[in-house]
């Protein structure tokens, strides 16, 4: 079995993070739904490197890093471990320009969240990013 490492950013910014909408892709079992932005960190790139390449690569914005606030893995179809671990991000710039890995984007309020077509696991660590936010004040 493989391992690869990923990373996913929470980006949030006025009381609303901004989701992404996965394009329809026959060999992802997630198409469709909303998620966060990230992906894979390549061989011998740094984390938070990677992260900001991703944002840049899907959104085409730049995002100012902070804290991890969750660490995540599963068992991918093709017999891959996927590593990741998400952070809470906050947008340096606001003219989103979609990849073609999404269809569209949106900006949600926690109370939104609940309801949004999201996996379980993004949508608690969305919230674990509200609560960083209210807590750092």
């Amino acid at each position: 079995m493989q391992q690869r490492v990923a990373v996913k950013a929470v980006i949030i910014e006025d009381g609303k993070c901004l989701l992404v909408k996965k394009a329809v892709s026959l060999a992802d079992r997630q198409f469709g739904l909303w998620e966060i932005p990230g992906g894979k960190v390549e061989i011998g790139e740094p984390l938070i490197d990677a992260l900001h390449r991703e944002i840049k690569e899907e959104l085409g914005i730049r995002v100012e890093v902070h804290q991890p606030l969750a660490a995540w893995d599963f068992i991918q179809s093709d017999d891959v471990q996927l590593i990741g671990i998400t952070f809470l991000a906050e947008p340096l710039s606001s003219d989103v320009a979609l990849s073609p890995e999404h269809t569209a984007y949106a900006w949600l309020e926690e109370r939104d969240i609940v309801a949004a077509d999201l996996h379980p696991s993004v949508r608690a660590d969305v919230l674990k990013g509200f609560q960083a936010v209210r807590v750092a004040g």
